[in-house]
């Protein structure tokens, strides 16, 4: 993404492959990205947004929609200060109630763009049966087929008055950035007898300005060789602690930062081997020898600590 934000072309802007033609055969590309990663908590720049925007001629607009559902719980947005076209955040994530209830933002110069292909439900100010014609209704209301959520929506004054009552999200944001930044310290001094460490930490601890405070780990014997997630997750149980194992919805940066192929993940997915113990087990050509295969046993998964309010 930096790279392609740095460079003086546009990869291609006027003649975008698979660009929406849109009001005077202008064409549209959508750049998208997650503000803060779920799966090791890292932060991606706001920056990104204009930069991207600023690709844009008059011939090819690029607009952006930035996903940020996992960063809006503890961090504060302004939107007078960053303008993707597009946001996307989750209710169920800042407050943990209501459950499946978010929300689509979108500039009002960006939504009169799209064109909706799919109708119905409330979205419908009038149609006929004997064909496609309809009139949907203007601006969001447009867009928001089927019966709402009302029960959950009326819950929602609840969330937002009690993240006032906690000093709002400055304030959040604060107390876990404190927490982070303590336990970062306490987790990467955790070292075996021999001096190794006992936890491979992911993400980027060590740099606050790029990591917000997800734990993504693996816990280490002393000889370097992992810990089976299912182990740890047996034994943060039995001493009261809950914590996350697996690939937490992310299974892309999982599987990169622990090593898994993707023909490997089909593979053993596909043959119905059995990795109840936490570990895959893949052939790879031997250290001592290339054209030798080994087996070789990769965890299946993480571990995650994270801190919320």
């Amino acid at each position: 993404m930096n790279a392609w934000l740095s460079s003086k072309s546009s990869s291609g802007s006027e003649t975008a492959t698979g660009a929406a033609a849109g009001p005077g055969n202008v064409t549209y590309s959508l750049v998208a990205y997650p503000t803060k990663d779920n799966y090791e908590g890292r932060l991606y720049p706001w920056e990104w947004v204009s930069k991207v925007q600023a690709k844009s001629t008059s011939r090819h607009k690029w607009l952006v929609i930035a996903d940020a559902a996992a960063y809006v719980p503890t961090h504060p947005l302004d939107l007078s200060t960053v303008h993707p076209d597009f946001l996307t955040i989750s209710f169920y994530k800042m407050f943990g109630y209501p459950t499946g209830l978010g929300a689509l933002i979108v500039r009002k110069e960006s939504l009169a763009l799209l064109h909706k292909v799919y109708w119905g439900g409330g979205s419908v100010l009038d149609a006929t049966a004997q064909d496609t014609w309809r009139v949907l209704y203007s601006d969001s209301e447009g867009y928001m087929d089927g019966t709402r959520d009302f029960l959950g929506i009326t819950q929602l004054q609840f969330g937002f008055q009690q993240l006032e009552e906690l000093g709002g999200m400055k304030a959040i944001h604060a107390h876990t950035s404190s927490l982070q930044a303590w336990t970062y310290a306490k987790m990467s001094s955790l070292k075996h007898s021999n001096g190794a460490p006992v936890i491979k930490l992911f993400g980027r601890h060590d740099d606050t300005s790029k990591q917000s405070c997800i734990f993504e780990f693996l816990v280490l014997q002393d000889d370097g060789s992992a810990v089976s997630q299912v182990v740890v997750e047996d034994a943060a149980y039995d001493a009261g602690l809950a914590i996350r194992t697996g690939c937490m919805c992310n299974p892309g940066q999982c599987q990169h930062v622990l090593g898994i192929k993707p023909e490997e993940e089909r593979r053993v997915s596909t043959s119905g081997i059995d990795c109840s113990s936490g570990f895959m087990e893949v052939q790879r050509p031997s250290p001592t020898n290339a054209s030798e295969l080994v087996p070789v046993e990769i965890p299946i998964g993480s571990i995650r600590a994270s801190w919320v309010i």
